[in-house]
Order: structure tokens, then sequence, then C-alpha cells
């Protein structure tokens, strides 16, 4: 019975030292809020202006890529989807691709987010509708571990119908000159 209770006593100090010398990296709370935040099913739209109460929302990949050709309807700067615009999102989001997701906000590159993973600091938070310069300037080396930078990021990118659009026009914003400088060079 000694024998019993001393190698009990030793499993208990052993158990109760190794938690507390060998707290866990993961940390399951981090990792809820900065990845499964939860939002509804984004509701129909069976109108082509702009509406008064966005809401954060969050479509399936298809629905996402169809609103993605309607987003002109919603922003006066977006210009419609031109064919070859169309066929480099259909390329992006196909099943059997890299597998970009439009809600990502992931670890790569500390912070890539977005369908065709912008980078921090900005990204898409250049057009958010709402003031982010603190949040931009305060985002550090590497924004992902900044939670406020990451909210912020996720908040937009479920901005329902907006965050379509803002996508696209980062999106352009990038590729616009090199598809401009490919064009040039074919014409000569």
């Amino acid at each position: 019975m000694k024998l019993f209770s001393s190698i009990l006593f030793l499993l208990l100090f052993l158990a109760n030292t190794a938690s507390a010398e060998f707290t866990p990296v993961f940390d399951l709370d981090v990792y809820k809020s900065r990845y499964l935040m939860s939002y509804p099913a984004c509701p129909d739209i069976d109108y082509n202006y702009c509406p008064v109460e966005p809401v954060f929302c969050q479509l399936n990949l298809d629905e996402y890529v169809e609103q993605m050709f309607e987003a002109h309807n919603f922003n006066p700067d977006i210009r419609t989807i031109r064919s070859y615009e169309r066929d480099a999102i259909m390329v992006i989001t196909s099943a059997d691709s890299i597998g970009k997701r439009p809600y990502d906000v992931v670890r790569t590159d500390c912070g890539a987010h977005g369908l065709f993973h912008f980078q921090p600091p900005e990204g898409i938070l250049q057009w958010a509708p709402w003031d982010v310069e603190d949040i931009i300037e305060n985002a550090g080396d590497c924004a992902y571990f900044n939670q406020e930078w990451v909210e912020a990021v996720d908040h937009l990118l479920h901005l329902y119908p907006y965050g379509i659009g803002y996508q696209l026009l980062e999106w352009r914003e990038r590729v616009s000159g090199a598809v401009s400088s490919a064009r040039a060079s074919l014409s000569i």
C-alpha cells in the first residue's frame, strides 16, 4: 500500500509539474476566434442596387463566384468582368486548383487572405468603408498575429455584398498592370 501511495504521489507531482512547465503552443481559444468565426448564410439579392444595410454573411464558393460576376451592380467603381478575368477566376476557384477560398485568413506570408491570397499589411483593407488606418499601422511585422487586423480583414471579406467587389478591385489593381504590359508586348 505504501508503494502504491508513493507511485500515485509521484504521478500527481509529475502531472502538475509537466503541465506548469510545458504550456501548449497551440491555443484552442485563439484558433476558434481566429479561424472558426461563423457567419450565417447570405440572403438572396433580387435587385441590382446598393442595399442600405450590408450584412456579415458567408456564401458557398459557387455562389461567391456567381456574385463576383454581379459585383458591378453594387459598386460604381467596378466594371463588369472581362472574359480573361472570368477565366482566371474560374481557374483559381476550381476544385482541383491550389484551393484558395474567398474567406481565407491564413498564416502564409503573415496573413495571406481572400480569394487571391492578398498580402498584409493592407490587402483589401485599403477598400474598407470604415477607418482602418490604426489597424494597418499597428499590425506589426506579422499582421496575422494581430487579432484586431485578423478581425478587420475577416469582417471585410464577409461584408455582403460589398466584400466581393472589394476583392475584385484589389485583384485588378495588382493584375491590370501585368495584363496591360502583356497586351502591349503582343501588339509590337
